[in-house]
């Protein structure tokens, strides 16, 4: 308890007879006990509630953060959407998390964690289909063949070829989009290369990435909405994304890291942190690799998705974080419509 009280009670002294000392011994007494009676049963109230604001164990518990499991590391920063749709899968991996489409086909967003022991040398050739999606909603290599669209990596392979395990798994079709090949090669694979050399030279970083929209652009320069599979014996329709997005939270580095216990949401909150954001076009607008060119604030990728960001973060953190804007998102919407 933070408050001690003391207190005595003084008893005097007076001269009686000896015959009348043992009566007077026992009223002093029983005065005695009255009293101390009376100030246990006036304090009790008192003395009740000091204890339980003292001890946490009797505190009433607080709100659950909006975040996914503490053993989640790739979507450290929360799910940016609702992951308890019947028409979703939610897919934890040690490569990546990622809530998948039934409707669509393809993943709304993907989320991992970066940093230098992560990455390597190598890759896997052969895309196959994900063996934890229901038959009637996967998808296969070759539903993508003739389609104009690439087999487009959300979580890139790239940043798990440091083990081989992690790295089979990026080629998962769960993990893929239908993808502008030029776009692919251009400024998005620019972006992915220079999200890993940070993170070779010692940054970390949490990146989410997703498609956005209907409609994009083939080999040919045609627009197109969907790609046409035979899944399990019946047609569906793969969804064909308008653009493509993705958010960097870049940390500091390792020193930094060792200097924070580990506190990775802590730094971000004291904005210890570069946060960088891009929406593109999902066509040959975004075939060269100045990737700069499509960054954007965080805020205008979720004002288009819906999606919200860095849920677990202060909220005065998470608005000044969500704001920085580098690039005119007027700029970046007329690219899209010019397509």
């Amino acid at each position: 308890m933070n408050n001690i009280y003391h207190f005595y009670i003084k008893t005097w002294d007076i001269e009686v007879p000896q015959r009348q000392n043992d009566n007077i011994f026992m009223r002093k007494t029983s005065v005695l006990l009255i009293i101390i009676m009376l100030f246990l049963l006036s304090g009790c109230d008192f003395l009740l509630d000091t204890l339980i604001e003292d001890n946490p164990a009797a505190e009433e518990p607080g709100e659950p953060a909006p975040s996914p499991d503490s053993e989640d590391g790739n979507a450290y920063l929360g799910y940016p959407s609702s992951v308890d749709s019947e028409n979703t899968q939610l897919i934890n991996r040690a490569a990546y998390t990622l809530l998948y489409s039934y409707d669509d086909l393809i993943p709304l967003w993907v989320s991992w964690h970066l940093d230098q022991e992560e990455r390597g040398t190598g890759r896997k050739e052969g895309f196959v289909g994900d063996s934890e999606i229901p038959p009637e909603y996967r998808v296969y290599s070759n539903d993508y063949e003739h389609s104009g669209f690439s087999r487009g990596h959300m979580c890139p392979n790239a940043d798990r070829n440091g083990n081989t395990e992690l790295r089979d798994q990026t080629f998962y079709m769960s993990n893929i989009i239908p993808q502008n090949q030029e776009c692919n090669d251009g400024a998005w694979q620019a972006f992915e290369k220079h999200l890993q050399n940070l993170a070779d030279n010692g940054r970390e970083v949490y990146i989410l990435a997703g498609p956005y929209g209907t409609g994009g652009y083939d080999e040919e320069n045609a627009r197109k909405e969907f790609i046409s599979a035979d899944i399990n014996g019946t047609e569906k329709h793969i969804n064909v994304p308008e653009a493509v997005w993705k958010i960097a939270v870049i940390l500091n580095d390792d020193q930094d890291y060792a200097e924070s216990d580990g506190d990775d949401i802590g730094r971000i909150n004291d904005l210890e942190c570069d946060v960088v954001a891009v929406f593109m076009p999902n066509s040959s607008a975004a075939a060269d690799d100045y990737w700069e060119e499509f960054i954007c604030s965080v805020n205008y990728i979720e004002a288009k998705t819906g999606f919200d960001f860095l849920s677990v973060l202060d909220s005065d953190s998470e608005a000044q974080i969500e704001s920085a804007e580098f690039y005119d998102s007027d700029t970046v919407d007329s690219m899209i419509n010019a397509a």
